[in-house]
């Protein structure tokens, strides 16, 4: 594992010292409704690497109860520092599920993304609840309902992600509310403030190893 903090580190620095001096990045950046910071870097063949930056301090996270969603990729992800808590979820069709959620549909255009409302009065069940510690590799395939908790003060993951042929088009999102249609601006700061987020976390990940 301190080989892959050390190279995350210096992946981080590198982007970070590109965007100080006005160089093209390389990774795709944004602020993500959950509340953390994205890195995105295209592999290609429906491949990419991800850096999540999560802090207690920011404070572009979407209100609560969004949460639960799921994606057009399947992935693997190792929490390099801090603590988070995961869950995954599965619709509750049987006659008894209280239907007490709605199903959105997420669509993107530019730095903007918005939810369409598809489907009211759904059952959801918890399959598995977990918190985990650095170290920690936790994997789901896409089209599976999660979601994720920061639980320490910080914490930073690195993830693989792959896109195929048999992957869900659109991603969902569940939640107890219900309207029409919900739009987040995922628009990252100016570079250099990306720059320091980086190498302030960077930073991090040095001084707790």
């Amino acid at each position: 594992m301190n080989d892959v903090r050390a190279d995350v580190v210096q992946l981080m620095r590198t982007e970070a010292e590109r965007r100080s001096q006005d160089s093209y990045p390389t990774a795709i950046a944004q602020r993500h409704p959950l509340g953390f910071f994205a890195c995105k870097w295209a592999l290609g063949e429906g491949r990419s690497l991800r850096l999540h930056l999560w802090s207690k301090a920011f404070e572009w996270a979407q209100e609560p109860g969004w949460e639960i969603h799921d994606h057009v990729f399947s992935f693997s992800s190792l929490l390099l520092e801090g603590s988070l808590r995961n869950r995954v979820y599965r619709i509750d069709e049987t006659p008894s599920a209280r239907g007490e959620y709605s199903i959105y549909e997420v669509f993107y255009n530019g730095s903007e993304s918005s939810m369409k409302l598809i489907r009211e009065g759904v059952g959801l069940k918890v399959c598995a609840d977990t918190e985990e510690s650095p170290g920690t590799i936790y994997s789901l395939d896409a089209g599976v309902l999660h979601s994720s908790e920061l639980v320490s003060e910080q914490a930073l993951t690195v993830l693989a992600t792959l896109a195929d042929d048999t992957s869900p088009v659109v991603p969902r999102v569940v939640s107890a509310h219900r309207h029409q249609s919900v739009a987040f601006d995922r628009s990252p700061p100016p570079d250099s403030q990306v720059a320091d987020l980086l190498a302030k976390f960077g930073q991090y990940l040095e001084d707790t190893r």
